[in-house]
């Protein structure tokens, strides 16, 4: 069988996936049982920070490099500007990190958190960046299933080294972030190392060409300038839910929260494992002018969703209580009914992230960001009634990690 044909990639990133499935309800259980609430929610509000300032200096051009390379076999020219961009992008975080940590702006930005950890949790989050920008390139050549292998294999890696500290009671909050850097570095280097091999390295890389690289430029910032104030928006919106929490209610809400909310991932690993397949055939299919194709691959992925996704939540929903009571005990009490609310997230985003996929590969950015930016606003003032406490200057409901979910 051909190995890049749709069923058989779709098939090894629905095994990987299947396989991080089983992964994160381990390491959903293990982690916070071992670091606590409070440590537990600390490392989930600077992860998801970290991420989101990544994402948003990102200006979606990973999403601009994914459509370009899709169309085009050959990228060195496409690398080169998009490689410029990520060393940007690695300036910036170092000055954030650095501001913060040696002016002491800390306490604004990352509330209650200590230098160190601020430190090696950037770190972490910017290795992961780059694995993912490396996994999501190879889905851009179709290469599903080396890729997928290489994430299997981290994965892998990962879950025992995990389970070995958790067993010898090492599993603490700098270890766990070492585990997730090293994991990282290793997936960055076996798919770079595939990629620098002779055949592929003649099939995929061509000769660096100055006129090429500008007019890659200039297709990126057609792509990416419209959704410039969609990235900035989003980061807000995404980091105040986080910030605000923290603010409002504490660490140990704020694990509670990202408990629920690592479970409500696990769900939506099931479901993504057609997203970056589903973009790639569909910038594919718009580029050929082929819009039947377009139509039918959009039908089938979002039924797929909708269904695998509506099963696993009521699942998930019913199960939470006992989950917690069985495997986490006291220490997260009062986590059922954020685990609950949350087991309901996976449907919604499962269909969001299909439906931006197939903006972002038709190129149809600017509805997307439209649409998005809207929402967002709302999804604020939201936030904020339902979490602020009753003794702010403007009340709220106090619903803390619930009132997020």
């Amino acid at each position: 069988m051909d190995r890049f044909s749709v069923k058989r990639r779709y098939a090894a990133t629905l095994v990987t996936n299947l396989f991080n499935l089983a992964a994160g309800v381990v390491n959903s259980l293990i982690v916070p049982l071992a670091l606590g609430p409070a440590a537990y929610g600390s490392y989930q509000f600077l992860s998801k920070s970290f991420g989101l300032m990544l994402g948003c200096s990102n200006m979606s051009l990973s999403s601009a490099l994914f459509t370009r390379s899709s169309r085009e076999t050959e990228s060195t020219n496409v690398l080169v500007v998009f490689g410029a961009w990520v060393a940007l992008q690695t300036v910036l975080l170092a000055v954030i990190v650095l501001v913060a940590v040696l002016f002491d702006l800390k306490r604004w930005m990352f509330p209650a958190q200590l230098s160190l950890i601020i430190v090696l949790v950037a770190l972490s989050e910017w290795a992961n960046y780059l694995a993912a920008n490396a996994l999501q390139f190879g889905e851009s050549k179709a290469e599903s299933l080396f890729v997928q292998r290489i994430s299997l294999i981290a994965g892998a890696l990962k879950m025992l080294v995990i389970a070995i500290l958790f067993g010898i009671g090492r599993l603490t909050l700098t270890s766990f972030i070492f585990v997730n850097f090293v994991g990282a570095v290793f997936s960055v280097l076996c798919i770079a190392r595939f990629f620098l091999q002779r055949e592929n390295r003649d099939k995929y890389f061509g000769a660096f060409d100055a006129l090429k690289v500008r007019a890659c430029g200039r297709y990126f910032v057609a792509f990416c300038s419209p959704l410039v104030v969609y990235q900035a928006a989003g980061f807000f919106c995404a980091y105040f839910d986080r910030w605000f929490l923290m603010i409002a209610a504490g660490a140990v809400q704020q694990g509670l929260f990202s408990l629920s909310f690592q479970w409500s991932g696990v769900c939506l690993l099931f479901t993504s494992a057609m997203t970056n397949i589903a973009m790639r055939e569909a910038s594919f299919s718009f580029g050929q002018g082929d819009f039947v194709r377009l139509r039918n691959i959009y039908r089938r992925v979002f039924r797929m969703t909708l269904m695998a996704s509506g099963c696993l939540a009521v699942y998930m929903a019913l199960q939470a209580p006992t989950i917690i009571a069985l495997f986490l005990k006291s220490k997260y009490s009062g986590a059922e009914h954020v685990a609950m609310i949350m087991a309901f997230y996976p449907i919604f985003a499962g269909i969001e992230a299909l439906n931006s996929s197939f903006f972002y590969g038709t190129e149809q950015v600017k509805t997307y960001r439209n649409i998005a930016i809207l929402m967002m606003g709302v999804g604020i003032a939201i936030t904020y009634v339902f979490v602020a406490p009753a003794n702010f200057l403007i009340p709220g409901l106090g619903l803390a990690g619930a009132g997020v979910a």
